[in-house]
Formats: C-alpha cells, sequence, structure tokens
C-alpha cells in the first residue's frame, strides 16, 4: 500500500511537472522566432535528460533490490511507485536547471542550435539585403 507521505508527494511533483509545462508553453510562445526555437530546443534536451535519468536511477535502485538470502527481488509494485515518485521529485527540478542552462549554451553557439534545430531561412536574404 502507497503511504499518504508518497501522496502528497507525488500531488507535489504533479504541480512541479505543471509549473514546468506552464513554464515551458510561456516561453515558447514568445514573438521572437530565434528566441522561441532555442527555448524549445533547451526544453526537448532537458526532457530526453530526464527521461534518461529517472531510467537509470530506477535501473539501479532495482538492480540493488536484490536480497542475497532468499534470492529474490524484494521490490515489488508498492516500491516500484515509491522509486518512480521520489527518483521524480530530484529530477522535475533538475529539469528546470538542465533547461534554463542548454538555453544559455544555445545562445552562445548557433552551431550546436542548428544541429538541433534547423533555420528555416537560413541562406535566404531579408528583402533588405537583397539590393
Amino acid at each position: 500500500m502507497v503511504i499518504p507521505q508518497n501522496l502528497c508527494l507525488g500531488i507535489g511533483e504533479l504541480a512541479l511537472l505543471l509549473v514546468y509545462v506552464i513554464f515551458a508553453y510561456s516561453v515558447t510562445h514568445s514573438d521572437d522566432f530565434y528566441q522561441a526555437r532555442r527555448w524549445k530546443a533547451a526544453i526537448l534536451i532537458s526532457i530526453i535528460s530526464g527521461i534518461l535519468i529517472l531510467v537509470m536511477i530506477c535501473t539501479l535502485i532495482f538492480l540493488f533490490s536484490y536480497d542475497e538470502i532468499t534470492k529474490v527481488r524484494t521490490m515489488n509494485l508498492d516500491s516500484l511507485i515509491v522509486t518512480v515518485t521520489f527518483t521524480l521529485a530530484f529530477v522535475i527540478p533538475l529539469m528546470f536547471i538542465i533547461t534554463v542552462a542548454s538555453y544559455n549554451r544555445l545562445v552562445w553557439s548557433d552551431d550546436l542550435l542548428d544541429k538541433i534545430w534547423n533555420d528555416p531561412s537560413k541562406g535566404k536574404k531579408s528583402p533588405i539585403q537583397r539590393f
């Protein structure tokens, strides 16, 4: 049975995830195409990193749940839910940090940004530059 503390932690994590989704929506719907493109690439990087960190930590905890005495895995569905819940408590705030750090890195490196997200107007001259 999942204990109430984990339920409260899960509700807090859902609130953090909702804040992250609102943050992602607000920064990607700006007027500047190039700034929105950087934010979208940074959010993509943070989501992939968050999923990889979540899978890695859950896998490590699952591997270390092997009981030597009984020769069985001691992890059941309840302990798996608790593991994912506590791992998300660290991953979601880390996704904010990864997003901001990736955005700052992408501001200084247009080559890296072009590898992640292509510029549709790259190589085309604006109407002012044609003359």
